[in-house]
């Protein structure tokens, strides 16, 4: 007897599927316009959505081996950075744009501040947001930022339990075009479960726009920041914790850079920034400032963290810049 699970682009992830399985033989019949390229992360998908809906799967082994012979060449609508020279070393990956051909979660979790009810938002055809859903949601009033999940292999989500510090996604029922922090509470913002490692290099990428002083990525220590724009400090932009860092903004080195620098750069403009360096101890990424609201003016459209500086860096950037037009 064979079961089949025909999964669609929108329906990866919205549709329950329930399935009890008997014996090893069953087929999966995988439509839409996005075809599927990484296998591992399918075979992923599907056993967590069985599980979740209290199913079984018969044989792991049978079901590895059938998506293999899946066609595994991405859609030509949609390009992701990541498909780029197979760069792999991404350990998380926020956007408001499919950055990963092969993902078909979510983009974020939204919450109406009106009534507190929540919706998935996931993406179009062409690899945008569906902004259009998240505006309808509205009613025309305020969304907030729930989650902004990582499109990565490692479920390194951004998430914020506290309405109060949820960022802006919408305002009186118009679309921003980017997350926006809030500035009234201390802590505002979004907090991942990726985490800096102690001694470990990372490089960050982030398409983003602060609107004052801003701490523009931190962590969960308020007192750990590696990105600091502040009209009229000529203070270096990171802690004590934070070695070895370097700076680019839309491809051009800062050498010894200030935060009036980083501040002059990122005012009222979108870029994208590069930082590279080593975190000194273990602490959690965060899109803005765990000590003080006024130093959360920051608005976000993609944060990729990556392990050490891949090779491929370049084109990573310039895919950056192009899909936001920077």
């Amino acid at each position: 007897m064979a079961e089949q699970i025909r999964i669609s682009q929108q329906d990866a992830y919205s549709v329950s599927v329930t399935l009890s399985i008997a014996t090893p033989k069953f087929s999966i019949d995988i439509s839409g316009a996005d075809a599927i390229s990484y296998n591992s992360l399918y075979v992923k998908d599907i056993t967590q959505r069985v599980a979740n809906d209290g199913g079984s799967i018969g044989s792991l082994t049978c079901l590895e081996s059938l998506v293999d012979d899946l066609n595994p060449t991405p859609p030509s609508t949609v390009t992701g950075i990541l498909n780029i020279s197979n760069m792999d070393t991404a350990l998380a990956v926020y956007s408001l744009i499919r950055e990963r051909n092969t993902y078909f979660g979510p983009c974020m979790t939204v919450y109406r501040s009106s009534n507190g009810e929540t919706k998935d938002i996931y993406f179009l055809d062409n690899g945008n947001i569906d902004s259009q859903s998240i505006v309808n949601f509205s009613l025309g009033g305020d969304v907030l930022v729930q989650s902004w999940y990582d499109q990565g292999l490692e479920g390194n989500h951004f998430n914020q339990t506290d309405n109060t510090l949820m960022p802006f996604i919408v305002k009186s029922g118009s679309y921003l075009g980017y997350v926006e922090n809030q500035t009234v509470n201390t802590g505002d913002g979004l907090i991942s479960k990726f985490r800096y490692e102690a001694l470990q290099n990372f490089t960050i990428l982030s398409v983003v726009e602060v609107t004052g002083n801003a701490v523009v990525l931190g962590t969960d220590n308020s007192n750990q920041y590696h990105l600091t724009a502040q009209n009229g400090s000529t203070l270096d932009p990171h802690t004590s914790d934070f070695t070895a860092m370097t700076y680019s903004i839309d491809k051009v080195d800062l050498t010894s850079p200030n935060r009036t620098d980083i501040y002059n750069a990122l005012f009222n403009d979108f870029s994208l920034v590069k930082t590279s360096g080593r975190m000194g101890v273990r602490r959690k990424l965060q899109l803005g400032y765990g000590s003080l609201p006024s130093f959360n003016n920051s608005r976000y459209k993609a944060v990729v963290a990556l392990l050490t500086t891949p090779a491929n860096i370049s084109d990573v950037e310039d895919e950056l810049i192009t899909k936001y037009s920077l």
